[in-house]
């Protein structure tokens, strides 16, 4: 199923948020391949799952509320991960089915 928040957010590219331009954009293959048992799911996931790069430590709180935001056309987070290394957060959203 196509997840509308993360596709709206992977169109505009890049986001203003406290005056930093954070880049988003769609997480690649391998990211949801962890589980080899269930290609089905791990399509689902990436179809909800956006990598936002740029980000730092102070900023993660930030980006995930702006990213909720239903005024910026966000929407729940079913997960987030963090990695300080690459500055990228990496974050699934609950899909329409998801929201009963």
């Amino acid at each position: 199923m196509l997840c509308v928040v993360a596709n709206a957010f992977i169109e505009r590219e890049k986001l203003q948020i406290q005056g930093n331009t954070i880049t988003v954009s769609r997480a690649p293959a391998a990211a949801a391949a962890d589980n080899d048992d269930d290609d089905d799911d791990d399509d689902e996931m990436l179809l909800r799952t956006v990598i936002v790069h740029d980000v730092s430590a102070d900023m993660e709180d930030t980006v995930c509320v702006y990213l909720e935001n239903p005024r910026k056309n966000g929407g729940p987070i079913a997960s987030l991960s963090y990695n300080q290394d690459t500055g990228e957060l990496s974050i699934c959203f609950v899909t329409q089915q998801g929201l009963h």
